[in-house]
Order: structure tokens, then C-alpha cells, then sequence
């Protein structure tokens, strides 16, 4: 069973109270869910060790993506250009060490 049939399998089985809703995609299907974040931890509880390890991945990259483009979105928009501007007079003043 991969992760997307055991999340599937096991949601299928809580009820649902608070809604909220999430799509899950597998090679095999498309499910809309309506489901609560207590119930997708319960559900993630549930993982074999290998398939909580591919979320965790997935998560972690999506986690990666998000900031990077957090980051992209700041210097675009001059929320750094402060910092910078700091970080370079203290270099020119010698305000600095190798590490």
C-alpha cells in the first residue's frame, strides 16, 4: 500500500466533523476529502515507517520551496536591500572575520 491509499484508507474511516478539504492524488485515483487536521495527523500516525519518510521528505521540500520563494519575494520587493546595505558597509569598514 503507498502513502496517498493508506492516507486514503484510513480517512475514509474517521468522521467528520470540522471541515475542511483537501485533494489527494494517486497514479490510480483522485478523492476530495473533507477532513480535519486532527484527522490528517491521525491518518499521517498511521504511516509505515518508509511512507512517513517519503512524507516527511515531500514536506520538507515543499517547506524548502516556499521559503525560497518567501526569500525571492523579500529582496524583490526591498525588504533586504537594509540589511545588505549594512552588512556591506561593515565589510568595507573591516567589520568582519573568516570563518
Amino acid at each position: 500500500m503507498n502513502i496517498e491509499q493508506a492516507v486514503l484508507e484510513k480517512l475514509r474511516q474517521l468522521p467528520v466533523d470540522k471541515q475542511q478539504r483537501f485533494t489527494i492524488e494517486s497514479s490510480h485515483e483522485v478523492d476530495s476529502l473533507i477532513m480535519t487536521l486532527e484527522q490528517l495527523e491521525a491518518a499521517i500516525l498511521t504511516l509505515p515507517p518508509d511512507e512517513f519518510q517519503k512524507l516527511m521528505k515531500w514536506f520538507l521540500d515543499l517547506d524548502y520551496q516556499r521559503w525560497d520563494k518567501q526569500l525571492e519575494e523579500d529582496i524583490a520587493n526591498g525588504k533586504l536591500e537594509e540589511l545588505a546595505q549594512e552588512a556591506i558597509g561593515d565589510f568595507k569598514a573591516g567589520n568582519y572575520r573568516q570563518i
